[in-house]
């Protein structure tokens, strides 16, 4: 009967074991993470930027200006 119990109590700790590692997005590696989102070009980055008041109307044209010299 003891060992009946120590089986099944086995079992069900190896399920929890395993459902917590595949639920877990931070413990997943980093090959199953392809969801990242790939890192904000210049243009976004000056868009960002005037959005929160960091640079003017005249700055970003300017900026905008050099980064389609340079493309």
């Amino acid at each position: 009967m003891t060992l009946m119990v120590v089986f099944w109590g086995a079992i069900i700790a190896l399920l929890v074991v395993v459902l917590r590692r595949r639920l877990d997005p931070e413990r997943r590696s980093q090959s199953e993470q392809t969801t990242e989102r790939p890192p904000p070009s210049p243009l976004e980055i000056l868009q960002t930027r005037l959005a929160r008041g960091e640079i003017d109307s005249e700055e970003f044209e300017e900026c905008r200006r050099m980064l389609k010299k340079k493309s």
